[in-house]
């Protein structure tokens, strides 16, 4: 019965709308009560990257305000990303500092919230899946262990970049795509890789030679009838 809102994130509302209705369906099914999330905007990450630093302090003050709004629930992402730029909110965001504590503890992992998942492997599903873990995840990755109770996880380490993140992209798209390359080459013979951030999922995947595929987990998670 708790209340909780899901925190799109520009990748999915613009590209990738069906991780949208996945998440929603996954917590439904945990029994949370999912609130209208559209309201929400970019968290500001990209922004701040690109020196647009008064944009992103508008785009903070919608999504707090729309956060005020709904009543404080909790805030569900599924980007690392999104959820590396939300938590600085508590810092940067202007709040006061009872109410910024309590934006730190509502801001959670969407994996986070999906206590003791009752799994089964599908007969089709790949013998090896590569788990790429985002930087922005660090030691506080809630999507490893949640997806290690499915799947037959080769964790790449925390020690490589998709080659995406801060402004490297947007500084030196060669070096950028090279990394991004290298990082999928440490997969080895695993031809299927799964991620839970919007940027990295969109990086491997432009990286990734043909016969080998990278989804977000939402893309391979389903829920059983």
């Amino acid at each position: 019965g708790t209340p909780v809102a899901v925190f799109t994130g520009c990748t999915a509302r613009n590209a990738r709308p069906g991780w949208i209705a996945r998440a929603e369906t996954l917590l439904r099914r945990w029994g949370y009560v999912v609130l209208d999330g559209g309201g929400f905007t970019c968290c500001g990450g990209t922004l701040h990257h690109a020196g647009l630093f008064a944009a992103q302090a508008e785009v903070r003050r919608r999504n707090i305000e729309r956060w005020r709004d709904m009543g404080r629930p909790v805030i569900a992402a599924f980007c690392a990303s999104c959820k590396h730029g939300l938590d600085a909110y508590a810092e940067e965001g202007g709040m006061e500092p009872e109410e910024a504590a309590l934006w730190k503890r509502q801001v959670r992992g969407l994996s986070a919230l999906l206590a003791a998942p009752v799994c089964e492997t599908v007969p089709d599903a790949p013998a090896r899946i590569g788990y790429h873990q985002p930087c922005h995840w660090g030691e506080d990755d809630p999507d490893l262990p949640f997806l290690r109770q499915a799947f037959p996880l080769i964790m790449k380490g925390t020690g490589l970049c998709c080659g995406m993140g801060g402004i490297l992209k947007m500084t030196d798209a060669d070096v950028s795509a090279a990394i991004g390359r290298r990082c999928v080459e440490g997969f080895a013979d695993c031809r299927h890789i799964i991620t839970g951030c919007s940027g990295c999922t969109l990086q491997l995947a432009s990286a990734a030679p043909s016969g080998v595929t990278v989804r977000h987990w939402l893309d391979v998670v389903d829920i059983s009838v």
